[in-house]
């Protein structure tokens, strides 16, 4: 189920997206090496620091530091570019990603550390190979080496390991457990709820100081709308003028419609609930029927 982000200056995350339909998008050692290309230069041009990476066949895992609040763009950038580079190769319509970026607020350096075995043991996991350190497409090879132009933050995670001993320690003890990801109205998190209470202190002062979300709707212009029910439409090939929302055969595309605009439009249950299609729901049922999809198609 996707929830908020809570994220501010400074904020530690573990962020990860897959490919649309869980489809193996970077399927070669050209197509890895064009998006490890794509996440230097994207965090070099944000200010982001990686600490730890795993790029499989259909997805990927990144560790990183909201260095100087650009984790957004950051992420559009990444995924925006590695999109067009697949489809000039490939070819095809539509999206990439099977959606935004799936991101966990992390607390401190403990639960980092973890965070980071989680995703170099990926390669293990997804069966790729039995040693996580003979796997080329993670940032493993970067620590306790003599490389130099690296794109983590290797002094950081060789401090928080202590030895490379630790850290194979701690590989092995971690193979077949997984971390403990907790979930709230606010995000999913690891840490305590002290830490996720300040955050989200933190992330409405951000967001305070900019602008209110239930405002947001109010500051897009109509031809952002329209161009955003135009790529649904484009999506589900439906026209949204032909239907109605209250026939039931044409409800799901209503709940489609709603998460749509949720997560590719960044639009508030109450921005939604502004629209002229969705006068006749109410606030918190538009939440429900959101809230309900996620949980009955996680993956989609």
């Amino acid at each position: 189920m996707r929830r908020a982000r809570i994220t501010f200056e400074g904020a530690y995350h573990h962020v990860m997206n897959r490919g649309v339909k869980k489809e193996p998008i970077f399927y070669d050692n050209r197509a890895k090496a064009k998006f490890v290309s794509e996440l230097r230069s994207s965090a070099d041009k944000f200010g982001i620091t990686i600490y730890a990476y795993c790029i499989l066949d259909n997805h990927y895992h990144i560790v990183l530091k909201n260095t100087k609040n650009n984790l957004s763009g950051f992420m559009k950038e990444l995924n925006g570019n590695y999109g067009i580079y697949y489809r000039k190769r490939n070819g095809g319509l539509g999206y990439v990603f099977q959606s935004r970026f799936k991101s966990t607020l992390i607390e401190d350096d403990s639960y980092l550390l973890v965070s980071m075995i989680y995703t170099l043991l990926n390669s293990v996991r997804a069966g790729k190979t039995f040693d996580p350190f003979q796997y080329k497409w993670s940032s493993i090879g970067e620590y306790y080496s003599s490389e130099e132009s690296t794109i983590t933050d290797k002094d950081f995670v060789e401090k928080i390991f202590s030895t490379k001993e630790n850290m194979k320690r701690m590989l092995l003890e971690w193979l077949n457990r997984d971390i403990e990801v907790r979930i709230s109205r606010a995000g999913t998190y690891m840490g305590s709820e002290e830490f996720l209470n300040e955050s989200v202190k933190k992330y409405e002062r951000r967001v305070d100081s900019k602008e209110h979300p239930n405002m947001r709707i109010k500051n897009v212009k109509q031809m952002e709308i329209k161009e955003l029910l135009g790529k649904f439409e484009e999506k589900y090939n439906v026209k949204l003028k032909e239907l109605k929302f209250n026939r039931k055969r044409d409800k799901q595309i209503r709940d489609k419609l709603i998460v749509f605009l949720k997560e590719e439009g960044n639009l508030t249950y109450k921005a939604i609930n502004e629209l002229p299609m969705f006068n006749n729901l109410q606030y918190m049922t538009i939440s429900t029927i959101y809230l309900r999809y996620r949980h009955l198609h996680p993956s989609n």
